[in-house]
């Protein structure tokens, strides 16, 4: 084996433990909080699956719910989804 496999092995590992992480991340957080974001908790998770196996744009997809989508999902779960609360 030479340098350049491992490379190439190191950043599908890297590719991959992004993507898992971002749907890992998706399945934990409530599909309310998802709701009251604006955003759809089964699109996101759909486009980081197919992602994975299109030339590996889920990487990227992964990348754009962890830094872009999940901060607001996530400030919409700290809020509460329930009657009166600011987040709904």
């Amino acid at each position: 084996m030479n340098t350049t496999n491992i490379g190439i092995g190191a950043i599908g590992m890297l590719t991959l433990v992004v993507d898992l992480w971002a749907i890992a991340n998706i399945l934990r957080r409530p599909t309310s909080a998802f709701d009251a974001a604006g955003k759809s908790k089964s699109l996101w998770l759909i486009l980081i699956i197919v992602g994975i196996f299109v030339c590996n744009i889920g990487f990227f997809v992964s990348l754009w719910y962890l830094f872009l989508v999940d901060p607001q999902v996530k400030r919409q779960e700290r809020l509460g989804t329930g009657i009166g609360f600011p987040g709904r």
